[in-house]
């Protein structure tokens, strides 16, 4: 009976250990993944295709791509 117990403290303490991994490698690559504002691709292609990345991550709403100095700019909400 006691082996018994001491082994659901030990699963109940694994999965706290393993959830909380969980929640901090998730809000690292959250971050990591966050667009920023401005930033300029060489071509249309790849500022769309960034933009469609990011809006199917769900991390954007909507996006354009103007035409800048040297390229085009991500600009989304």
């Amino acid at each position: 009976m006691r082996s018994l117990t001491i082994r659901k403290v030990g699963v109940t303490a694994g999965i706290a250990a393993a959830a909380a991994a969980f929640s901090l490698v998730g809000a690292s690559a959250a971050s990591a993944d966050t667009p920023r504002h401005g930033v300029v691709y060489p071509t249309y292609y790849d500022c769309v295709y960034a933009g469609n990345t990011y809006a199917q991550m769900g991390l954007l709403h909507g996006f354009s791509c103007p035409q800048v100095n040297g390229g085009y700019r991500l600009d989304w909400w």
